[in-house]
């Protein structure tokens, strides 16, 4: 189910689940650093940063096994296809 959360409750989920980012760079910085929560991942299609870290995590590509191990998406991307 798709929700918007607030910073609390961003931050309240992240305490108990995994979760990740999809999309890196400065959107996934100011929501880490604006509810004070850092992801298990970050999942990003730009094959230049695959492999990087970012938020003490790495930006991976997406695949169905990764996202099946995680618990809530957090949407950091401004780019939308």
């Amino acid at each position: 189910m798709i929700s918007v959360l607030s910073d609390q409750k961003l931050k309240s989920l992240c305490d108990k689940s995994k979760i990740a980012f999809w999309g890196a760079g400065y959107i996934a910085s100011k929501t880490s650093e604006r509810c004070n929560v850092n992801p298990h991942i970050i999942i990003d299609n730009n094959p230049d940063i695959e492999e990087d870290k970012q938020l003490g995590t790495v930006v991976k590509k997406p695949s169905n096994e990764l996202i099946s191990n995680i618990d809530a998406i957090v949407i950091t991307s401004t780019s939308i296809l």
